[in-house]
């Protein structure tokens, strides 16, 4: 670990890349992974101007009910959080991890 921190710490560090020295415990492995399948990434583009947010609505085992209602729950937390509200959107679309994207929503 005092390798990669001395020769890649510079690199990996301020990007939020560098890893985490994992316990030998089972339970805190588990709650590792967890805590990482449960964050938000927020994308800058080239341009200034737009962003990209991507984020967990669900798994593919679930129903569709249960994915489109965690759909409209994020929907509507971003409403509240964005200034102009609707107006911050362009599109919205979903994906499953090796499929294509689905465009549900867009803004002309």
């Amino acid at each position: 670990m005092l390798t990669v921190g001395k020769y890649l710490g510079q690199v990996l560090s301020p990007r939020g890349k560098m890893p985490q020295i994992a316990p030998p415990n089972p339970n805190a492995i588990k709650a590792l992974i967890n805590n990482s399948l449960s964050k938000l990434k927020i994308n800058n583009s080239k341009n200034k101007n737009s962003v990209s947010i991507q984020l967990r609505v669900g798994k593919k085992s679930q129903s569709v009910s249960d994915v489109s209602e965690n759909i409209l729950a994020v929907y509507n937390s971003l409403l509240e959080k964005l200034p102009a509200g609707t107006q911050n959107l362009k599109s919205i679309y979903v994906k499953t991890t090796m499929s294509k994207s689905l465009k549900i929503g867009d803004k002309e």
